[in-house]
């Protein structure tokens, strides 16, 4: 009886061993198809990801290009951006308006569009003397100003 008794606690043993295994094996293989599921949504997401980019660099690059087609040179700056963006000299004329006569008049008209979106349009004189008619106006969340 001792050997049968024996016996009778190899089977529950090796079943619970042979569970065990299956359970293990059954988890690496769920664990390889999740692994396997991952990295294939993240290799789609990369992909969309790069095409976006993409479409907005062509999205940026054509604004620009139209923007510095325009007869008039142009100043755009908005209240997140760190600095204003400059199509055909416009931050070199508003420079040298600013250092001319109408100075003045010319930064308040320009404090008032950047804080209240007034628009305006003045004519303000270079540091040479040259008349230049000056238009701003906000657009957007952006105010421009064009020379």
């Amino acid at each position: 009886m001792g050997t049968a008794a024996g016996a009778g606690m190899d089977v529950p043993e090796s079943i619970l061993l042979t569970a065990t295994v299956a359970g293990a094996v059954a988890l690496a293989v769920a664990a390889g198809l999740w692994a396997l599921a991952t990295a294939r949504a993240a290799r789609g997401l990369r992909e969309t990801s790069r095409t976006l980019a993409a479409k907005a660099r062509a999205a940026v690059a054509a604004r620009d290009a139209l923007i510095a087609a325009g007869r008039e040179p142009v100043l755009v700056w908005g209240r997140e951006s760190e600095a204003a963006y400059s199509y055909g000299g416009g931050d070199a004329l508003l420079d040298s308006c600013l250092s001319g006569a109408d100075a003045t008049q010319l930064s308040q008209a320009l404090d008032a569009l950047a804080d209240l979106g007034t628009a305006f349009v003045l004519t303000a004189h270079s540091k040479d003397g040259e008349a230049m008619r000056v238009r701003g106006r906000a657009v957007g969340g952006f105010a421009a100003v064009w020379l």
